[in-house]
């Protein structure tokens, strides 16, 4: 049974390191979103159909 625990825990320790992003990417991804809603929402207001 302790055998079991301890893979268990090893696995969602390793698949955990393996999904995350740094905040690095997390911010850069951030900035793209919110670049594109401006760049979106410019375009709208410059061609006056909103």
């Amino acid at each position: 049974m302790k055998k079991y625990i301890s893979l268990s825990v090893l696995f969602l320790v390793f698949s955990s390191f393996s999904f995350s992003q740094t905040r690095a990417e997390r911010n850069q991804l951030k900035k793209e979103r919110i670049e594109t809603a401006y760049n979106s929402t410019k375009e709208l207001i410059e061609s006056g159909r909103f």
